[in-house]
Order: structure tokens, then C-alpha cells, then sequence
């Protein structure tokens, strides 16, 4: 797993479809119903996870907004608290 922030201000989790699995998920996209190696959690969207191509196809469309920072930093706190429950991640 990765975590980095995009070039837009986005908190984002690269994360392998066995990491997605081991926290309940599938390894298949929310947007395009595939199945993916390698997918994304943007924790302002919550929920989902992209697969790159429909994350990329996010990302071009996506805009910040100020707004929603307070709800994106408290997905991503949760997100990091169920990460480290599965010991996926250690700290951040």
C-alpha cells in the first residue's frame, strides 16, 4: 500500500487487490466492474476503490473543493484505523 497525495490536494490509498481483500473488499472496481491487481481509495468519494483507469478518468474530471476537506480527512482517519487493525500499515 501507498499513500500519497495527488496533484489536486486528494488524500489517496494505492492499494493491491490483496490488501483490498484482507479488509473485506473484492479487488474489483466500484466504477467498471472489473477486477484489478492494483487499486485506489480516495476517501472523499469514502468508500470505493478505482482501478487505475477509472481513477484516471476521476482525476481528470475531480475538483477540490475546501468543503469537503473536513469529511476527506475523517474518511482517511478511517481508513488508516482499519489499515493498521489489519496490519497492513504500521504509522503514517
Amino acid at each position: 500500500m501507498r499513500r500519497f497525495t495527488n496533484v489536486k490536494g486528494f488524500k489517496i490509498f494505492e492499494v493491491s487487490a490483496a490488501e483490498v481483500k484482507a479488509i473485506g473488499g473484492f479487488g474489483i472496481c466500484d466504477s467498471c466492474n472489473k477486477l484489478s491487481n492494483i487499486g485506489y481509495i480516495m476517501p472523499v468519494l469514502g468508500s470505493y476503490w478505482y482501478c487505475k483507469k477509472c481513477y484516471d478518468d476521476w482525476d481528470a474530471h475531480s475538483k477540490f473543493y475546501e468543503e469537503d476537506a473536513e469529511y476527506e480527512a475523517r474518511m482517511n482517519d478511517r481508513w488508516v484505523k482499519i489499515f493498521k487493525s489489519k496490519g497492513i500499515i504500521e504509522d503514517l
